[in-house]
């Protein structure tokens, strides 16, 4: 279930359109966020691309993230009831961030996602950002064990530069 659940948040987040707008500071204060939030389709302020470049700290709640995906958000601000349905572009940019922080440390070692990174602090993130992303993992990996412990054949590609570029594009 949640190799199924990586699987669409990371599809659903790399399909969101970038801004091509840069501001200087990535860094917005939560007013600002909640209006930008409240537009029909806003763009985000801060991209992948700059979090990245700008090594800025990735502190995302990607389960709640989730759940306004799939519409399980529970809100209790009728001005946010529309958040069901519209995305929330900084905290996906932070999500496909964090993403290619933690798959950018990532290898495969006898069909398995091994990462370097032990730590949130490694990838200069919040520690529920890397425990979600890393228990995933762990999940994904836990579920090729059990296939290959059935005798299943299991191809687990490889992390390349095209898909990480991918990520944060």
């Amino acid at each position: 279930m949640k190799l199924t659940i990586l699987f669409i948040v990371a599809m659903f987040i790399t399909s969101c359109a970038n801004s091509s707008d840069i501001i200087s500071d990535t860094t917005i204060d939560r007013q600002q966020q909640s209006s930008v939030d409240d537009r029909p389709s806003a763009t985000p302020l801060t991209t992948a691309k700059m979090i990245i470049a700008n090594n800025s700290f990735i502190d995302v709640d990607i389960a709640a993230l989730e759940n306004t995906t799939t519409g399980q958000r529970n809100t209790s601000n009728p001005q946010s009831a529309k958040a069901i349905t519209e995305p929330y572009p900084e905290e996906h940019e932070m999500t496909r961030a964090a993403l290619y922080r933690y798959y950018s440390k990532v290898t495969i070692v006898d069909g398995l996602m091994v990462c370097s990174a032990k730590k949130a602090s490694d990838l200069n993130m919040s520690e529920r950002t890397f425990r979600y992303i890393n228990d995933n993992v762990n999940a994904i990996n836990e579920t090729v064990k059990e296939a290959q412990s059935k005798g299943t054949k299991v191809h687990m590609p490889e992390i390349t530069a095209d898909y990480l570029r991918f990520l944060i594009e």
